[in-house]
């Protein structure tokens, strides 16, 4: 049949709700891995900087203006979403279609499809200018805006892939739950995509 969804954790490894641990090679990595956390950390920096100065400025340093009401945070808000199907299409694949030469790559494919929808959703509510001010969405929602619509959706389906990344990881449930959470998964991933065009 299929790949088990559970490994057994190599020696010396330490697992925790069915993810290894190697904290011991971490600390003996040479020095191209450090170069690489140190060039990152700075990236990560020159980010928050940035994001910073567009809070600080208003919308106008991400692009947008009155003639252009969408700037760099909603068209990263879009190139997430789209990014995040082809997740879903090598997972649906395993579970539903029986592709399971693509079963290594199940728990990569639901993470890659679970952060990239919580990226657009980051890109929605910095695209918002006051992020603070995001719960009021929730709490307020306005039904003539389509980003109710999209939001909703795009929350639904984030949280769908981590139950699914978390099934695998753990194994709860085995393949029969796999299946189940893939059949759950794949109208709100429609419904992601057609309430971002409705965007549009």
């Amino acid at each position: 049949m299929g790949m088990p969804l559970v490994t057994t954790p190599r020696r010396g490894v330490k697992r925790f709700i069915g993810i290894d641990f190697d904290f011991g090679a971490l600390f003996s990595a040479g020095p191209r891995y450090w170069t690489w956390v140190g060039l990152l950390s700075v990236v990560i920096g020159l980010g928050i900087t940035a994001w910073g100065v567009a809070l600080a400025k208003g919308g106008a340093v991400m692009g947008m203006r009155d003639a252009y009401p969408w700037g760099l945070w909603f068209t990263n808000y879009m190139y997430y979403v789209g990014l995040s199907a082809g997740g879903l299409v090598v997972y649906a694949s395993v579970h539903l279609f029986g592709a399971h030469q693509f079963a290594p790559l199940s728990r990569l494919a639901v993470l890659q499809a679970g952060v990239l929808v919580m990226l657009a959703l980051l890109g929605i509510v910095t695209d918002m200018e006051r992020p603070w001010r995001a719960g009021w969405m929730l709490l307020t929602p306005n039904p003539t805006s389509p980003f109710v619509y999209t939001g909703s959706a795009a929350n639904i389906y984030m949280i769908i892939c981590f139950v699914d990344l978390w099934i695998l990881i753990t194994g709860a449930g085995g393949e029969k739950w796999a299946h189940r959470m893939t059949l759950i998964a794949l109208p709100f991933a429609i419904y992601l995509h057609t309430t971002t065009a409705f965007v549009l």
